[in-house]
């Protein structure tokens, strides 16, 4: 083990951080005598991190170890440092008047294929809707409103400024 933990050190390896189930391993036991251990890691070192400074890796431990006592790792590199986020649902944008008209006009676009297909598809068709009324709706708003709340403070100090018994100056 001391050989081992040498290398590791002679080559500036570190454990990559991962996603996922937290232990990589188990005795299979019945619930009260089942134990449970991290033995299977990932690592890099520099060097390795610089070569792929253009990319995005992502280390998955499988939840399970399925029929071996080990949990599968994988490594997944991507190309893109885009990472995508997850689509959810905002409650206030039922509120916003082009809601509906947005999620209908989506909807009974005609879509060809199996059932599924055509639901999957349209689902699709309305996130990416829904993604743009966000953008062009919702985008900035911390900005938008602290904006609107400059205009309304100024709006307030030139009335305090140019307001002289019942009548605006300006």
């Amino acid at each position: 083990m001391e050989q081992f933990q040498d290398c590791v050190s002679i080559c500036g390896m570190e454990d990559l951080k991962a996603t996922g189930a937290m232990f990589t391993w188990s005795n299979k036991q019945e619930p009260g005598d089942k134990v449970y251990s991290r033995l299977d890691i990932v690592m890099g070192n520099q060097h390795w991190m610089e070569n792929f400074n253009d990319y995005m890796w992502l280390i998955y431990i499988l939840k399970e170890a399925c029929i071996y006592d080990h949990s599968p790792v994988t490594v997944n590199v991507l190309q893109d440092k885009k990472v995508v986020k997850k689509f959810s649902f905002i409650n206030s944008w039922i509120e916003q008047r082009y809601y509906l008209k947005t999620v209908q006009e989506a909807w009974k676009t005609n879509k060809f294929g199996s059932l599924i297909f055509c639901l999957f598809d349209k689902l699709k068709s309305v996130k990416h809707d829904l993604t743009n009324l966000h953008k062009n709706y919702f985008s900035n708003i911390t900005s938008r409103v602290k904006t609107a709340k400059d205009k309304l403070l100024k709006c307030q100090r030139d009335l305090k400024t140019n307001y002289i018994g019942g009548n605006i100056l300006g």
